[in-house]
């Protein structure tokens, strides 16, 4: 049985390697289409190539009725023009950065942008800002290592990290404790005599 199943599959390698080497690749010219028609195979004409298929678009003027009739608009027309309305500028209130404490900088890789983590007057909850962004009517145009510009119209302002002069005097170091010795620990009570 062993060696009926070994002749088995040397035969079956044989016919594989045969057909491989004898395997010849389809050119595009040899291949043909073949349709069938009533159970038989019948070849037919090498189908034309798609990028002569194609047909040049048409010129942009027969879209315009796609302009005209919008086809996701409930009335297919399309929306009104609408007025602009200048907004006069409001005035800009320097008190906003008042108070503002930039409490970190952080500079992770030298390719990010630094984040400045400032806290408002007033408020427990730290705001991140990076270069570019906007908070209350300021632009923050640069984050330093150690301090944060602010910009509005023709104002800049500037947050530092920590301002040497105006910081309060340094509390007084405090006297070490005095502990009391340990006492060594009571040795076990041992039970009474009988």
């Amino acid at each position: 049985m062993r060696w009926m199943t070994i002749g088995l599959m040397v035969c079956l390698m044989a016919v594989l390697a045969w057909q491989w080497l004898r395997w010849e690749p389809a050119t595009a010219q040899t291949i043909s289409a073949v349709s069938v028609a009533n159970g038989d195979l019948v070849a037919m004409e090498p189908l034309p190539d798609a990028a002569s298929l194609l047909t040049p678009l048409p010129p942009k003027e027969t879209y315009q009725v796609v302009k005209e009739r919008p086809l996701f608009l409930p009335d297919r027309r399309p929306p009104p023009e609408r007025e602009i309305e200048l907004v006069p500028e409001e005035p800009l209130d320097t008190s906003a950065l008042d108070g503002m404490q930039l409490t970190a900088v952080i500079i992770s890789t030298p390719d990010a942008k630094p984040v400045a983590l400032v806290k408002p007057r007033g408020k427990d909850q730290v705001v991140r800002l990076q270069s570019g962004d906007e908070y209350v009517g300021w632009k923050v145009t640069a984050v330093d290592a150690d301090m944060v510009t602010f910009s509005a119209s023709d104002t800049i302002r500037q947050l530092v990290l920590r301002d040497y002069q105006n910081s309060a005097p340094p509390s007084p170091p405090r006297p070490p404790n005095q502990r009391q010795p340990r006492q060594p620990p009571l040795p076990p009570e041992l039970p009474p005599p009988n």
